[in-house]
């Protein structure tokens, strides 16, 4: 009976890691940096008090998951301070919104995909199957078994996070290049409290998924340690990615073209390092990916 149940228990703290850096950094964040340059530098205190709020959110899991290592994350928690009737709406409530997510993130995948395949765009009929198939291919994943699922995860999260890693490199090599000043473009928006407010809720948005450490807790292995430990770098890596990847396009890309550019990276690519079709090609396929591994961790949240 133990050993079953050690395997059960298949999530340690890389995969449990995975999951809510996945989880959280979605396709959102290629279009983050324009949603947030109206603010201009706003942005910076906003993810900083973002950031610190997510923070103590993963205390609070970190914590329930240490005093109820063996309860199967936010119902059980809801069920023991509210009663099983609330515990029941409050998660239907987030199993809706998973619902709802997944298809939305399968059909920007197959949306991004057509820059490779014209034809998705072209037969709604296809589109449509292949948005489907790539919810099912992450689903028959999960119905592997946990470990195998988690795997998937730690992979799909590494090549996830290289895209991101460039923009920072570039930003840091334009940054510190000779001609450095010709390139910085400061926004000159003012800071205001109304524009941090503003730019909070946007970056409060993209932080969803800090929770995902503890969705699973049935199976992962030592979960009074090892949530609360995911949880908190988990939010952290997060919250520094994120800051990175938003100031990089609001320094080196002036902020009215910013605000309205489609594809921010792709923009910045093409102004500081590669030729436009190169740099849209390999922003296209990180978009086919972010969207695509993205399915598979919601599926993998939401999964009994």
């Amino acid at each position: 009976m133990p050993a079953a149940a050690d395997s059960t228990r298949a999530l340690g703290l890389t995969m449990t890691t995975a999951l809510v850096v996945g989880n959280t950094i979605g396709v959102g964040i290629f279009m983050l940096p324009a949603s947030l340059a109206p603010y201009g530098m706003n942005a910076v205190p906003a993810w900083l008090i973002t950031s610190v709020g997510c923070i103590f959110i993963a205390w609070v899991f970190a914590g329930l998951s240490r005093a109820f290592p063996d309860d199967d994350g936010p119902y059980v928690y809801t069920s023991r301070a509210f009663g099983g009737a609330v515990a029941f709406v409050l998660m239907w409530c987030y199993w809706v919104s998973t619902v709802v997510t997944l298809p939305v993130l399968a059909t920007g995948a197959v949306g991004y995909l057509s820059s490779f395949f014209p034809v998705l765009a072209l037969n709604h009929g296809l589109a449509a199957v292949t948005a489907l198939a790539t919810v099912w291919l992450f689903v028959l994943v999960n119905l592997l078994g946990a470990r195998t699922a988690g795997g998937v995860q730690v992979l799909t999260t590494v090549v996830k996070l290289v895209p991101q890693a460039g923009i920072i490199l570039l930003g840091v090599w334009a940054l510190l290049a000779p001609r450095a000043q010709s390139l910085v473009h400061v926004p000159p928006t003012p800071t205001s409290l109304s524009g941090v407010i503003a730019a909070s809720t946007l970056a409060l948005y993209a932080m969803l998924g800090v929770e995902s450490a503890a969705m699973p807790a049935g199976r992962v292995r030592d979960p009074g340690r090892t949530i609360p430990r995911a949880t908190f770098i988990g939010t952290l890596l997060v919250a520094l990615i994120y800051i990175c990847v938003s100031l990089v396009p609001m320094l080196l890309i002036p902020q009215g073209e910013l605000a309205v550019s489609n594809a921010p990276f792709a923009d910045l690519f093409a102004a500081i390092w590669v030729q436009p079709p190169a740099s849209c090609w390999r922003l296209s396929s990180s978009w086919v990916h972010s969207a695509a591994s993205t399915v598979g961790r919601w599926s993998s949240a939401s999964s009994p």
